[in-house]
């Protein structure tokens, strides 16, 4: 698939509520970037609650959500607030603004329909907006019933994935595209950051950190019994069924260190895993494994300095094992308590992180295999040439 390519130093200029750039934010997070229509428009309201409903993932890899919106900035704050309700992530969700279809028209979501077809439209806006505060239906070349809705992803100021809508009744997974499971990129997209750069720095007063990222209630990720990796039950035709059954009868079920080799096929448990609220676990494994040292910014193993090892083994301390960090792992304390007393005693050996890890594979992570062979995503995965 093709994504879209923009003009150097584009996003620089597009200013958000963060006080950042578009540009700014994906030079250190990825930015899931959601072109609204409107905010009387069911499908925009339902992808902002799907955000919402993600947004623990989205911490977890790294990601800020940003909606580009039509409306003025005072109207689309004061929609936010009202849709938001009790919801603290809707109501403090970063936003940029679109009125005169600048970001739209570089990104090519701009329906070039003659003007006639929203005609009805536009003189409903017309009399609304003098009371609502909206953005005008006659600003020049259309208004948001032009917008075709589509979500990008991007990093470091580029497009790496995108999702445009094809019709009504489509809808994102946003977390498919942002991990990107069919990608050709071998990159697992993984970063590792300190715990309290996640999400938010000092800039980002109005994005909840990660420790309180969800509203007390929010069953799946308050709870962490919740984080186990229990499957959940698929319903599936008779068809997916046969040639589900087939594959794990007539070839070899590929065992997990062959899965955890192929940067392609981890894609997919990575995908499985969030869908299962415990990716933090192959993020873990992603980061501290060999393989997968050119793609993380926090190169433990390859370091030569002992006391570089040591400030980078914190950091890995400080996102993986604080009871409070949403991307706990689920290992035993004392294997915790092991790699925390040798890193107080000044002992930073290269190695250090080698047990807890294939304590992660040998449990968790095998555990979480065996669901996954049983899932739709592994029978998707098996049948991708």
């Amino acid at each position: 698939m093709t994504v879209t390519h923009l003009e150097e130093g584009f996003l620089d200029r597009v200013p958000t509520t963060s006080g950042l750039t578009v540009g700014a934010l994906s030079n250190k997070h990825k930015v899931l970037l959601l072109f609204l229509r409107h905010t009387n428009c069911v499908f925009c309201k339902e992808s902002i609650e799907l955000i919402a409903d993600n947004y623990g993932n989205l911490i977890k890899y790294n990601t800020i959500p940003v909606l580009v919106h039509m409306e003025s900035p005072k109207y689309f704050a004061k929609f936010l607030k009202d849709f938001a309700g009790e919801n603290q992530i809707i109501g403090n969700m970063v936003s940029a603004h679109d009125e005169y279809n600048y970001i739209s028209k570089a990104f090519s979501v701009i329906d070039e329909a003659s003007p006639v077809k929203h005609l009805p439209t536009m003189v409903y806006r017309a009399l609304t907006s003098k009371y609502l505060g909206q953005t005008s239906p006659f600003a020049p070349e259309g208004l948001s019933n032009h917008r075709i809705p589509a979500v990008f992803v991007i990093e470091n100021g580029k497009v790496i994935n995108e999702f445009r809508y094809a019709h009504q009744g489509d809808r994102a997974d946003f977390l498919r595209v942002l991990i990107n499971p069919n990608g050709v990129d071998k990159s697992t997209g993984i970063t590792l950051v300190k715990r309290s750069e996640l999400v938010c720095d000092n800039l980002f007063c109005d994005i909840p950190p990660p420790r309180s990222a969800f509203v007390p209630g929010t069953p799946e990720m308050r709870n962490k019994k919740s984080l186990v990796c229990t499957p959940t039950k698929t319903e599936r035709s008779n068809d997916q069924a046969d040639a589900l059954e087939r594959i794990l009868k007539e070839e070899r079920v590929e065992c997990l260190q062959d899965l955890l080799d192929s940067p392609f096929k981890l894609r997919f448990f990575h995908l499985f895993a969030a869908q299962q609220f415990c990716a933090e676990n192959v993020i873990f494994w992603s980061v501290l494994k060999p393989l997968f040292l050119e793609q993380v910014n926090l190169k433990y193993r390859v370091n030569n300095s002992e006391a570089e090892r040591r400030k980078i083994g914190k950091n890995i301390c400080d996102v993986f094992f604080d009871p409070e960090s949403l991307l706990e792992i689920n290992v035993k304390e004392r294997s915790k308590n092991y790699i925390r007393q040798h890193l107080e005693q000044n002992a930073a050996d290269v190695e250090l992180f080698d047990m807890i890890t294939k304590e992660l594979e040998d449990q968790v992570l095998a555990h979480l295999f065996c669901s996954f062979v049983e899932s739709d995503l592994y029978l998707e995965m098996k049948n991708v040439k």
